[in-house]
């Protein structure tokens, strides 16, 4: 029954566009979290990936990782109909749930990761209307709902905000990157929770910052 001493919960935006960068995560963090253990730290991680569309959780060795999907049915009165996008209301459900689903360890060091290209519920809207953060009153309120239930379980999150301006696929979240309302929604979620956020450039730096955070 040794205490825990760092418990992981990662929150995983499924859209298209973040393919590649869960599927990072899905390669690598198991290396990671063995190393950790065979270097004598006592860490759970569990990966919520969002939305049901997904099969992610089929790739994570079990005896590492824990996955669970987040989908409405999970968290009702938090996950929106946009349930692969909501990373907001999916680290509320995470802070609720712990990394075993059964809450949290007195005395294990608590880490929240959310890793997104959007901002949080939806990508109809990603400047928000004249650029305003809270003119997306669903979005402002899932990122809100995040940061909130995270403070009360004391849970420190850290926001990784995947760039995708990369290939210019994505024009209307482009026009909204650097400086704009992605990264006022990532920036909130990281800095308010006692976290940071990282602005990521590719695919391939996600489980190296997972790794750093650790």
């Amino acid at each position: 029954n040794k205490t825990t001493d760092i418990q992981i919960v990662i929150v995983a935006d499924t859209s298209g566009s973040m393919k590649d960068d869960v599927q990072d995560i899905a390669t690598n963090l198991p290396l990671i979290i063995k190393d950790l253990k065979d270097a004598g730290i006592n860490v759970e991680a569990t990966l919520y990936p969002l939305g049901s569309g997904n099969n992610y959780c089929a790739l994570m060795p079990a005896e590492l990782i824990r996955c669970k999907v987040l989908t409405r049915s999970d968290c009702p009165n938090l996950l929106s109909q946009s349930t692969s996008e909501d990373w907001g209301n999916g680290i509320a459900c995470a802070a609720l749930a712990g990394p075993n689903g059964q809450g949290w360890q007195s005395g294990a060091a608590r880490v929240g990761i959310t890793l997104s290209d959007e901002i949080s519920g939806s990508s109809d809207s990603p400047c928000c209307p004249d650029g305003d953060p809270m003119s997306c009153p669903d979005q402002w309120q899932s990122l809100q709902n995040g940061i909130s239930t995270a403070n009360a379980n004391e849970l420190t999150v850290f926001a990784l905000m995947a760039n995708p301006c990369i290939t210019n696929q994505y024009p209307s979240q482009c026009a909204c990157y650097n400086g704009g309302v992605l990264e006022v929604y990532h920036k909130a979620m990281g800095e308010q929770t006692g976290g940071m956020m990282y602005d990521l450039r590719n695919a391939n730096e996600v489980s190296k910052t997972i790794k750093d955070i650790i």
